[in-house]
């Protein structure tokens, strides 16, 4: 059986079998086989995948491996970041293991869909229907050929997934515009129409609220959210970050003038995932740090709830959601107060 050389970029190698995890590596190939499956073959999704060179001349990943008999060496660049998307700005769908993730994106302004009991079939569905953009760390849902758009989100906890989709995607971001349980927009009303909605000690204190659109619920700048302005404006400032890097065009194959020049330890990879055992499927799920699981306590309780109905001014806010086994210390919010 013939065989291809393939020589992938150091951004994607960590996606590789540890065996395999070098510059260049042989595989066995059908002449039926196309340059694509050649490439997913190897653990490495097609929708990280950019440019891909056969013997040195850009090759399209539908093409057979017996139209170009006697190549010998095919290279795998990574996706061009930030990276275009079918709408601008980019529509996000995310799976189940990227809960924290969602509600960030939305206290950032973002579209984002999040199906927590979707089955993968109807992720994909909704992916094309809604020309979402699907992120996921399940790298078997992003090798469906019916999958449009994805990105394999990288990185261990939120913040550094935060960080790799704004790196990766650029998007134009608009806090505060977007309830973050439901995705809806957010719209500005006078207090008199939410009156009934408050506290007393909410009533005396705050003037400017929002209400979503969708489901209702109510949102206020709460005494707390201090920690909720500094994650928006440390996004903002990534962003900012990210941009000035990109320069005018895009960071990507242009960027790699060699392949398998770069070499990184195999103790770390992309935004520290450990390299040092084969990779599954499915990468692990985001490990929250105390910090982490209080902003996400603070974005769950953004929000009064749509029935309108206080929260009891006895309320144990320690246990606000005890379904995801969040640990919140006890005064991170007012007595009795949803808030962002």
């Amino acid at each position: 059986m013939p065989v291809l050389g393939v020589q992938v970029d150091a951004d994607l190698r960590w996606l590789l079998p540890a065996p395999r995890r070098r510059p260049h590596v042989e595989v066995e190939v059908s002449p039926t086989d196309t340059l694509g499956h050649v490439v997913q073959s190897l653990g490495v999704p097609l929708t990280e995948v950019g440019t891909l060179l056969l013997d040195g001349h850009p090759a399209d990943r539908a093409q057979r491996c017996d139209a170009h008999p006697g190549a010998s060496t095919l290279v795998v660049l990574p996706r061009p970041r930030p990276q275009p998307t079918a709408t601008t700005p980019p529509r996000f769908l995310l799976d189940v293991h990227l809960g924290t993730l969602a509600r960030r994106l939305r206290l950032l302004g973002l579209d984002t869909a999040y199906e927590p009991n979707a089955e993968d079939d109807d992720l994909v569905r909704r992916a094309v229907e809604e020309r979402r953009v699907l992120l996921t760390r399940d790298r078997g849902l992003l090798r469906r050929t019916a999958v449009p758009e994805g990105a394999l989100v990288r990185g261990d906890g939120a913040g550094d997934q935060l960080d790799d989709v704004l790196d990766r995607f650029a998007p134009p971001l608009t806090p505060w515009t977007r309830c973050v349980r439901c995705n809806g927009t957010l719209t500005a009303v006078d207090k008199s129409d939410v009156h009934a909605h408050l506290q007393p000690g909410t009533r005396r204190t705050y003037r400017d609220f929002m209400r979503c659109n969708d489901c209702g619920r109510v949102y206020w700048r709460g005494a707390h959210s201090t920690r909720l302005e500094a994650l928006v404006r440390r996004a903002q400032a990534a962003l900012a970050q990210h941009t000035a890097t990109a320069g005018p065009g895009v960071r990507g194959d242009a960027d790699r003038a060699t392949v398998g020049a770069r070499t990184e330890p195999l103790s770390s990879g992309p935004r520290g995932h450990d390299m040092s055992t084969p990779p599954n499927d499915d990468l692990p799920d985001a490990v929250e740090t105390d910090d982490e699981r209080i902003l996400a306590h603070q974005e769950d309780a953004w929000a009064e709830s749509a029935t309108g109905e206080p929260v009891p001014e006895d309320a144990d806010l320690t246990e606000v959601a005890p379904d995801e086994e969040r640990i919140v210390e006890p005064d991170v919010l007012e007595e009795g107060v949803e808030e962002v």
